[in-house]
């Protein structure tokens, strides 16, 4: 809701004003955020609708204070943490056992911000912590879960077994609930997240749902459409919601492995034919027209 971006700086009012605890506006400023908050559905809540310098001095119990004053166990359909690299984890206990949840975004960045470049190596988002309460939600009967976006960090920065163990889990927990192929209704693969490269420490997909979009939470089998992995904000999009204009490189005729928010590659000053990342190491000349180009 466009709603968001002001009650979340009236939730966290402490940290804009240290005299604001004794003015006693703040109380009117409650009473009335909580009738804003009466009358809006509050099924998305994107943490990136407020400046990123206020998201990352939100604590736990700002997270938490917010997910009750929703009603977030009864209502909350999709959350995003964008920016929220200064909690544990704790402010997520309103969610635990939640039917309603079908997607989380523990990223920490924007929907197209590279996790690497952006990365936030002070972030404090423990596994200890949040994992219990991951369990709570896709192991309830009834539970709505659909896509579980991890944080780099936890991904391929520090990969522990307990992370891999939760990750079976959630593999199984989605199966048993045989979700059903978007495209033919079929049933869909058992790997909703991919654990391929032998043991836990490998793969670059690794932690990622690889049959699943990250904008519209479709499942696809693979004999319909395989979701298509982006290689700078790290998310799996189908052809509708992020590769339906992927580029063709003019030089080995790849496509692009970028989704449409994103910018990979660079096209011809000369002629507009699009070159890959790759080739654009490699070569100074465009594959079309031959003239020499900026790299």
């Amino acid at each position: 809701p466009n709603i968001s971006r002001v009650l979340l700086a009236i939730a966290a009012s402490p940290l804009l004003s240290t005299s604001s605890r004794n003015n006693p506006c703040c109380d009117a400023l409650s009473d009335i955020s909580n009738i804003m908050i009466a009358s809006d559905p509050w099924e998305i809540l994107n943490f990136v609708d407020i400046d990123k310098q206020l998201a990352s001095k939100l604590t736990d119990g700002h997270i938490r204070d917010i997910l009750v004053r929703i009603d977030a166990l009864h209502k909350l359909k999709t959350l995003k943490l964008t920016g929220c690299v200064n909690i544990v984890g704790h402010g997520l206990d309103p969610l635990r056992g939640s039917t309603i949840l079908e997607q989380i975004d523990l990223s920490l960045v924007g929907q197209h911000e590279d996790p690497i470049n952006n990365f936030y190596s002070g972030a404090k988002f423990s596994e200890a912590v949040v994992i219990p309460i991951l369990d709570s939600i896709i192991e309830q009967n009834g539970s709505s879960m659909k896509q579980l976006q991890l944080s780099y960090r936890w991904r391929q920065c520090n990969r522990r077994q307990t992370l891999a163990r939760f990750l079976s889990r959630y593999n199984r927990a989605l199966d048993n609930r045989d979700i059903k192929c978007t495209t033919c209704n079929g049933q869909c693969a058992v790997f909703f997240v991919d654990l391929e490269g032998g043991d836990y420490l490998e793969g670059e997909d690794y932690g990622q749902q690889s049959i699943t979009c990250y904008e519209c939470t479709n499942t696809f089998c693979s004999d319909c459409e395989d979701p298509l992995f982006c290689d700078e904000c790290q998310k799996f999009y189908c052809d509708a919601c992020g590769y339906q204009g992927g580029e063709i490189c003019g030089f080995c005729g790849d496509r692009s492995s970028y989704c449409n928010g994103c910018s990979g590659g660079k096209k011809c000053e000369h002629c507009g034919t699009y070159c890959c990342d790759s080739c654009g190491d490699l070569y100074n000349t465009c594959g079309a027209c031959g003239k020499f180009r900026s790299r």
